[in-house]
């Protein structure tokens, strides 16, 4: 299909915000293009991308419709209402340049949508990543396992919008008035849109099964800086200011005990290291300090194994020892960033990279 076709043959318009996409673009616009067939129109965000892989993508792919935001970027929200504005589907499917979707992903997205009545509550979808990331590594195997696990286990209705791979009426857009242009980076501009239309009484929904591979490498120190800057700061003031937030996902009362046993479980490590533990001190009282360390040691094993045991899990069979080990840290890492910092001086859990509003972590 091409941009030219009426707009009568348009039913769905998959957008896709990018900069710097490198290979992958050109791998997710042929997933989309491979999920949808020419029944969908296909636009390309370009966010003032330096490396042309937007160009390149659509040198051999005449399907694809590109929009330029400008000389410098704008961020992904402001770069997603571009191509909104002049979409021309009824519905909107919104997928990160890093996501390969599934064959079958868009059309589950879609269909309890389009089985809904327009004024029933329901008003957009979201995905996950699938179980099978592609970047080796520990830090990048955590990150997007533990998103996965959260969204299969989601309680619906969720509070908050994921654009890594969501559908939304776009009348229901529209009224709401896309995403907050005040986001302009990566952050959590999607779950803010969700709690407006949770505020117009419109719901969103998880499909567990549309599903797509997350092709990002993280590092550890990306998860860091990403899970403190993007998402610990913006997720913190937006509990404050929607306290319902407070009570999805890690919010919940099982994943606050998680919270508290590691936050507790760090703050005597830190008064054991402060206090000469493992020093002087402990030469004489060497079954003490064994007792405390067990007891440090429990405090972790809980908060770990009560919210992410599952991935936890996962990278301890894949990794073995190290393995097991370093996602174990990755996990108190995730939980202890989770007391996150608010507006109003109060703490909150707060979701991970990339996530809806139905926080997995940082």
């Amino acid at each position: 299909m091409t941009p030219e076709a009426s707009d009568f043959s348009i039913d769905v318009t998959v957008i896709v915000p990018v900069h710097n996409g490198g290979s992958d673009l050109s791998r997710c616009v042929d997933a989309i293009r491979s999920a949808t067939g020419d029944s969908a129109e296909l636009i390309v965000v370009d966010d003032a991308s330096s490396d042309g892989a937007v160009e390149r993508a659509g040198d051999s792919r005449p399907w694809i419709r590109a929009i330029r935001t400008g000389e410098k970027p704008v961020g992904p929200g402001v770069a997603r209402n571009l191509a909104a504005a002049s979409a021309r589907g009824t519905w909107l499917v919104f997928v990160d340049a890093d996501v390969l979707v599934h064959p079958d992903a868009i059309e589950r997205l879609l269909e309890p949508l389009r089985k809904a009545d327009p004024f029933a509550s329901i008003a957009a979808t979201i995905g996950s990543y699938d179980d099978r990331p592609e970047a080796p590594g520990v830090a990048a195997t955590y990150g997007n396992l533990r998103h996965h696990q959260v969204h299969q286990h989601a309680r619906n209705p969720v509070p908050g919008f994921w654009t890594g791979l969501g559908a939304v009426r776009r009348d229901v857009f529209e009224s709401v008035g896309g995403f907050d242009a005040a986001f302009g980076r990566p952050s959590i501009e999607d779950v803010e849109f969700g709690l407006r239309l949770s505020a117009l009484g419109r719901t969103v929904e998880v499909v567990p099964e549309a599903q797509g591979t997350h092709l990002k490498a993280w590092t550890a120190t990306g998860l860091w800086k990403t899970d403190l800057l993007a998402r610990a700061i913006p997720w913190g003031r937006a509990i404050a200011a929607h306290p319902a937030l407070a009570t999805a996902m890690n919010g919940s009362p099982k994943a606050r005990i998680s919270i508290l046993a590691i936050s507790f479980a760090v703050l005597f490590g830190v008064l054991a290291v402060v206090t000469g533990w493992s020093g002087r001190w402990c030469r004489p009282r060497r079954w003490a300090c064994w007792r405390s360390a067990g007891f440090v040691l429990g405090l972790v094993s809980s908060g770990v194994s009560t919210v992410s045991w599952r991935v936890v899990g996962v990278l301890g069979r894949r990794s073995v020892v190290s393995g097991f080990m370093r996602s174990i840290t990755s996990r108190c890492r995730q939980s202890v960033c989770s007391a996150s910092f608010s507006g109003d001086g109060r703490s909150g859990p707060m979701m991970p990279v990339g996530t809806a509003g139905i926080s997995d972590g940082c």
